[in-house]
């Protein structure tokens, strides 16, 4: 009985460290995939952050055109020619972070379009 007993409880450690080893190894690949989300969730901020920036670039363009246009005063352009650069950076910054998928880096070009001819249709208002 005394070797029944021993080998009972063997069997019960060894259940009881099998069981010990699933639950690491199940808290590990958690953790894993913790990480990953986090960093996914973390660069589609920063994307977010960017695509926000054009936005506030291109309102800070047109405010600039505006105030040209309602006064003829040449300092009102300034905010206008300082958010030009600016908003190719951004791009730029955008397509770095977007590297990996073709659809965003798609979305990137259009987005380029579209600014461009946003600032060329600002531009043709401040030159006549």
């Amino acid at each position: 009985m005394n070797s029944s007993l021993k080998r009972n409880l063997l069997i019960l450690y060894g259940i009881s460290f099998l069981l010990l080893i699933i639950s690491a190894v199940a808290s590990y690949s958690s953790i894993t995939n913790l990480l990953t989300s986090q960093k996914s969730v973390e660069h589609t901020s920063l994307v977010l952050s960017k695509l926000d920036s054009v936005i506030s670039v291109l309102k800070d363009a047109e405010t600039g055109q505006r105030g040209f246009l309602l006064t003829d005063n040449d300092d009102f352009l300034e905010p206008y020619n300082y958010s030009i650069p600016k908003a190719h950076r951004i791009i730029t910054e955008l397509k770095d972070l977007t590297t990996g998928n073709s659809l965003q880096q798609k979305s990137c070009n259009e987005l380029n379009n579209v600014i461009m001819l946003r600032i060329s249709g600002l531009q043709l208002l401040i030159d006549n």
